[in-house]
């Protein structure tokens, strides 16, 4: 009977140590590890550490150059367009009215967290690119859990960082234009919220089930693995 079951799925079903850079097998901890991996690295597992002498590993260290590029850059937009909320008033206040209390600490918020996103990304390029990309890092798979998470929050945070100022500037400009009293402004900011709130979704709905099995999928894989066992 065991010819009758593939390789991979004899693997699945033997009980073994995970490594630390491997998904945890946790309800909880196994979506959180990864999330961390898809803001960190672009995947949503870490298995390319495999096998770091391979192409498939250089590849990746050039798209994690070009993500670095590419956020520092976003991040200096947003810092620039916070700078320029901070630092002027609104020309048509019935339009747009950001000079309230709840605009204006949210647009300093973006501001700090574009700055740290700036600085803390700019930090990660240069040590990434100067360590990471031209040394054998196949060490990486031996590492405990521990700086597993470390290596990958250092590489997130500055992704982490652009996300809290984006949305914060974008609750600010969204409460400039609530607090007017031009219809056609509040709707639109209202559409713009409603967009926001359909792309969590989405984003939300592609992390946690594009690419995974589905249940009737481990169903049948349960029940061989019970077979085989048997």
């Amino acid at each position: 009977m065991s010819t009758c079951y593939s390789e991979s799925t004899a693997s699945s079903c033997e009980k073994r140590p995970r490594a630390g850079f491997e998904v945890p097998d946790h309800i909880i901890w196994g979506p959180a590890f990864e999330l961390l991996c898809i803001i960190a690295t672009s995947r949503a597992n870490l298995n390319h550490w495999k096998d770091t002498a391979h192409v498939d590993w250089k590849e990746h260290t050039k798209v994690m150059v070009n993500r670095f590029h590419y956020s520092d850059l976003t991040a200096g937009l947003v810092l620039t367009t916070t700078a320029v909320l901070l630092s002027s008033s609104p020309p048509f206040t019935l339009l747009m009215n950001y000079e309230n209390p709840a605009s204006y600490i949210l647009a300093l918020a973006a501001f700090g967290g574009a700055l740290l996103s700036v600085i803390t990304g700019a930090a990660v390029l240069v040590i990434y690119e100067t360590t990471v990309t031209h040394k054998d890092m196949g060490t990486l798979k031996d590492m405990s859990r521990r700086k597993v998470v470390f290596l990958l929050v250092w590489l997130a945070w500055p992704s982490v960082c652009l996300g809290f100022a984006t949305f914060c500037l974008f609750l600010s400009v969204f409460i400039a234009c609530i607090r007017t009293g031009n219809i056609l402004v509040r709707v639109m900011a209202s559409l713009g919220l409603f967009a926001l709130f359909i792309n969590s979704v989405l984003a939300l709905d592609v992390v946690m089930f594009v690419g995974k099995p589905s249940p009737s999928a481990r169903r049948i894989q349960d029940v061989e693995c019970k077979a085989m066992i048997a």
